[in-house]
């Protein structure tokens, strides 16, 4: 019978480093991929100074080497025109001011 065939695209796998000898070197390590592409994973157990309990810090690196490529957040999208900055404007902050006291809604400037 053949080997069968999987899909292994946004999977992985780790387990405990058994090459460990100095504590610099990971204590689990494997394999992942994601979206297509391959990296290697570890992870170093540490100890929260709050409780002692413990978690994994972890590491990702392309196998292929390759920097990881940054994605910045899409743009947000509005019909509406970017707010106006009071203080785009010279003398915005005066005028801002006088139309308050105008209007009755600023009685501390009187």
């Amino acid at each position: 019978m053949g080997q069968q065939q999987y899909d292994n695209t946004n999977t992985g796998i780790i387990s405990r480093n058994d090459r460990k000898t100095t504590d610099k070197h990971p204590d689990i390590n494997g394999q992942l991929n994601v979206e297509g592409v391959e990296y290697w994973i570890s992870g170093w157990q540490k100890k929260r100074k709050s409780d002692g309990g413990t978690f994994y810090s972890l590491s990702v690196k392309r196998k292929d080497g390759q920097a990881p490529q940054r994605q910045s957040p899409p743009a947000e999208q509005s019909d509406q025109p970017p707010p106006r900055q009071v203080d785009d404007v010279p003398f915005a902050w005066i005028g801002l001011l006088l139309s308050l006291a105008a209007s009755g809604a600023a009685t501390w400037l009187t």
